[in-house]
C-alpha cells in the first residue's frame, strides 16, 4: 500500500470524526477496501496524535452508536458552501495578489467539509485562472495588515515609507482604523503633517516597509481623541487626502457626527 493513500484514508477518517460522524471499522472498511484491522490502525495513530497534541481531543468507543466518535474540544469545520461564497468575496475584492489569494482558498479548503470540496476547488482554479491583477498589488498585504492592527490594539506607532506619484515619503503615524473601499484596503491615521496633528487616510498597498514605535515625540495620546467616533469631528483632510474614505468610516457610527470643515464635504457627509 502507497504511504500517500495511507495518509489520506487517515485524514478522511479524522475528517468524519471532525464533523460529528460515527466511524464503524465494518462499514469504514468496507467503503475504503481495506481490513478492519487497518481501520483499527488508523485509529490509533489519529488517537496518538491528539494526545501529542494537547488539543483535548480524543477518540472513544460509543456503544449506542456501535462506533468511535470524537469527544473534547472538537474544531467545526466551515460548510464547504460558505467556503466557497467567502472565496469569491476575496477574489472579487482584487485586493491581493494571486500568490496570496492562493494560500488563502487553500486554507479555507483545509478548514471546510469534505463534501463538494473538489466542485469548489474547480470552480474556483477557473477564477484563479482569469484572475487580473491590480497594478499597486502588494505581497503579503494580509500580513501589513494583521501588524497595523496590532498597532491599533496595542496603541503604538509606526514609522512608513509610503509611495505616491513614483515618490516614497516617510510619515509618522498613530493608526486608529482599518477600512476596505473600492478593492484598496486603507488605514486611518493620526499623523504628524506639516507640523500639524491630523487625521490621514494611507493606501495600505503603498506602504513600501514600515516599522514599529512605541510612541512619538510630537503626537501626544490626547490629541487624537478630538478623531475617534464619540467626539464632535472639527478637523479633516485637505483635498488631496481622500477625504471621502475618511467620511465613509465616519458614517459607520451614525449622523450624530457632524461634518464642520472643509464647507464642501458637508452635503456628502449626510448623503453617505
Amino acid at each position: 500500500m502507497r504511504k500517500s493513500e495511507q495518509i489520506h484514508r487517515i485524514l478522511q477518517i479524522y475528517d468524519q470524526l471532525n464533523n460529528g460522524e460515527t466511524i464503524n471499522k465494518l462499514e469504514t472498511s468496507h467503503r475504503l477496501s481495506v481490513s478492519m484491522r487497518t481501520i483499527q490502525r488508523d485509529i490509533s495513530t489519529i488517537q496518538e496524535h491528539l494526545a501529542n497534541s494537547f488539543s483535548g481531543q480524543m477518540i472513544e468507543y460509543d456503544g449506542q452508536r456501535k462506533g468511535y466518535i470524537l469527544t473534547g474540544n472538537k474544531t467545526k469545520a466551515l460548510p464547504v458552501e460558505q467556503v466557497y461564497v467567502i472565496a469569491k468575496i476575496i477574489i472579487a475584492s482584487r485586493a491581493f495578489s494571486i500568490g496570496e489569494l492562493r494560500t488563502f482558498i487553500t486554507n479555507l479548503l483545509g478548514q471546510s467539509t469534505l463534501k463538494n470540496k473538489e466542485i469548489v476547488y474547480t470552480m474556483l482554479e477557473k477564477e484563479l485562472t482569469y484572475y487580473d491583477e491590480l497594478p499597486h498589488t502588494k505581497n503579503r498585504l494580509c500580513d501589513l495588515i494583521w501588524t497595523v492592527t496590532e498597532c491599533i490594539v496595542k496603541n503604538k506607532y509606526m514609522e512608513i515609507m509610503y509611495e505616491q506619484q513614483d515618490k516614497l515619503q516617510s510619515y509618522s503615524i498613530k493608526p486608529i482604523h482599518i477600512l476596505f473601499m473600492k478593492q484598496y484596503f486603507y488605514v486611518i491615521a493620526v499623523a504628524y503633517f506639516k507640523g500639524c496633528v491630523l487625521p490621514v487616510t494611507y493606501r495600505l498597498d503603498r506602504i513600501n516597509s514600515y516599522s514599529e514605535q512605541p510612541n512619538h515625540p510630537q503626537i501626544n495620546d490626547n490629541e487624537y481623541e478630538l478623531l475617534l467616533p464619540q467626539q464632535e469631528l472639527t478637523h479633516t483632510l485637505d483635498k488631496s487626502q481622500s477625504n471621502a474614505t475618511l467620511i465613509v468610516w465616519l458614517s459607520q457610527y451614525g449622523k450624530e457626527r457632524e461634518m464642520i470643515y472643509p464647507i464642501e464635504y458637508h452635503d456628502q457627509w449626510y448623503q453617505c
